[in-house]
């Protein structure tokens, strides 16, 4: 499947979990709502949405607001929508938008995250730790 085609469905989706060993990180993502009668060739969940893992192999550039960032990817806060996500071929674009716990804590994340390969893996019925 060639997610690259259905990023715009991600605005206003989350990020369920990060997994950064080594050079690879693994984003399990979830889309916003899908017209199901739009999309037809992808398998959705049972409430209509994109679930799956972004696989971002061999990383060797992550920037974070501009700034060259040198740790481990990890969730900032549980609470995040996912404002803006692109795949060129070897860069994942992803601007997310972080609430925490505590009133009025909130930050914001724009990544760009250069690799030598990037796939999806689509999972429909990926099990969400939130709900």
């Amino acid at each position: 499947m060639d997610i690259t085609r259905y990023t715009s469905y991600f605005h206003d989706g989350e990020i369920l979990a990060i997994t950064h060993i080594n050079n690879n990180i693994e984003m399990v993502l979830k889309s916003a709502e899908v017209d199901a009668t739009i999309v037809n060739d992808v398998a959705l969940s049972m409430d209509n949405r994109i679930k799956g893992k972004l696989h971002i192999i061999g990383v060797n550039l992550i920037m974070n607001n501009g700034v060259k960032f040198n740790e481990k990817m990890k969730l900032l806060f549980r609470d995040n929508d996912l404002l803006h996500l692109k795949i060129n071929e070897n860069i994942v674009f992803c601007e997310i938008g972080w609430r925490g716990t505590n009133l009025g804590e909130i930050d914001f994340s724009d990544l760009e995250i250069h690799a030598t390969s990037i796939w999806w893996e689509n999972i429909p019925d990926l099990y969400d730790p939130f709900n």
